[in-house]
């Protein structure tokens, strides 16, 4: 399989978040800053290249304000428009453009929530200084070490907790709900990837997979700490079954 793979070995982030919520909307908008460093750079001169690079954001969101028997709130709506250029070395000329929509919708009952969201990112093509990291995700289950150059991805998710284990304690914490989430990702992806130091690029290729993640929700050492472990499955049109570990913590 092609693989291709960036290591970020430092990363900063700067956000001021402004608020205008009123009347049970959650709204605000959210400039963000992010400076990345990496010394392991895939290029046509060899993999060992150092590089830096900043990425600008700015996020716009509306969200009615969301109970706590709910996974995602009845309605709303974000968008998030991004730019990621190189800084060092000087003359690369590498440069990210990055969009994100999404939206909240109620489901069938009254606990449920849908989910969906929209994404395309694009980077110009240079092989001479390597590429820089990707800003969006291939869908859940697809190998994740690709250099996505022209790439839209659309997603739908169907969040349902489940109460029915309300009260299991014990003296490591207690578990407060489950969370199961079926999905299903589409993706239309133009990349380059290397294998055994040769660029390939491999033309459009469709994306498709669907599965769910099962999550158990509580508290540990019940300390206040929110906790949220469980598993993923997506089946890919490729015929991969993955399966993986997910944890979450809030501190």
């Amino acid at each position: 399989r092609n693989k291709c793979q960036i290591m970020q070995y430092l990363t900063a982030n700067d956000r001021m978040p402004l608020d205008f919520s009123k009347s049970g909307w959650n709204v605000g908008l959210v400039p963000s800053l992010q400076y990345n460093f990496t010394n392991d750079i895939y290029s046509s001169k060899g993999k060992n290249r150092f590089k830096e690079d900043m990425t600008f954001s700015l996020t716009y969101y509306r969200m009615l304000n969301m109970p706590s028997a709910k996974l995602t709130p009845r309605w709303g709506f974000g968008a998030t428009v991004s730019m990621r250029g190189v800084t060092v070395p000087l003359d690369a000329p590498e440069r990210m453009f990055y969009a994100n929509l999404y939206g909240y919708l109620p489901g069938i009952a009254k606990e449920h929530g849908i989910k969906w969201s929209l994404s395309y990112q694009q980077q110009n093509e240079n092989y001479y200084y390597g590429s820089i990291s990707n800003l969006a995700t291939v869908p859940r289950g697809y190998d994740k070490h690709r250099i996505l150059m022209k790439y839209g991805k659309v997603t739908l998710d169907y969040a349902i907790p489940i109460y029915a284990i309300e009260g299991m304690r014990g003296w490591l914490g207690y578990v407060k709900r489950m969370e199961f989430i079926p999905f299903v990702d589409a993706a239309l992806d133009d990349s380059v990837c290397l294998e055994n130091g040769y660029i390939l690029k491999g033309g459009l290729e469709k994306m498709l997979s669907y599965g769910f993640d099962w999550l158990l929700d509580g508290n540990l050492f019940r300390m206040g700490m929110k906790l949220s472990v469980g598993f993923r499955y997506a089946h890919t049109i490729t015929g991969i079954n993955y399966m993986g570990i997910l944890f979450n913590s809030k501190l």
